[in-house]
């Protein structure tokens, strides 16, 4: 069972971005589904390096549109980009120094983030882009 469900709450809208945030929240689910199995220290390594890279292609996208059509929030919405990829780097430092608790801490911390995230930042330049052309 999904700890996180997509739902039309979660869409802005535009294609590309809402594929890539139900690759985030599948991401969520399947390190969730693991640490119920009893399996989370297996693949906690895999699924951090993977949120890293897939974070990366993601922020870049919006970031690109970002850029090329001049958003007024650019740089307020880089910071959050940049809160996420910290914090992630630091649990996942965390978690190779062994340290006990990781992966019940990056369950919350991304269940968090991408609900407030997505529903909330990323929900602002929905408007804006789509007035652009980009669905």
């Amino acid at each position: 069972m999904p700890l996180i469900r997509w739902d039309d709450s979660y869409s802005v809208g535009i294609d590309e971005i809402d594929l890539q945030h139900k690759h985030l929240l599948d991401m969520t689910n399947e390190l969730y589904d693991a640490m119920r199995q009893k399996k989370g220290k297996t693949v906690m390594s895999q699924i951090l390096d993977r949120m890293i890279e897939y974070g990366n292609v993601h922020f870049a996208t919006e970031e690109r549109y970002f850029i090329k059509f001049f958003y007024s929030e650019t740089e307020a919405h880089r910071n959050e980009h940049r809160e996420f990829k910290k914090k992630v780097l630091e649990l996942k430092a965390r978690f190779e120094a062994d340290e006990i608790g990781i992966a019940g801490e990056l369950i919350d911390f991304l269940t968090t983030w991408l609900k407030t995230h997505i529903k909330g930042s990323d929900k602002k330049y929905s408007a804006f882009l789509k007035k652009k052309g980009i669905i």
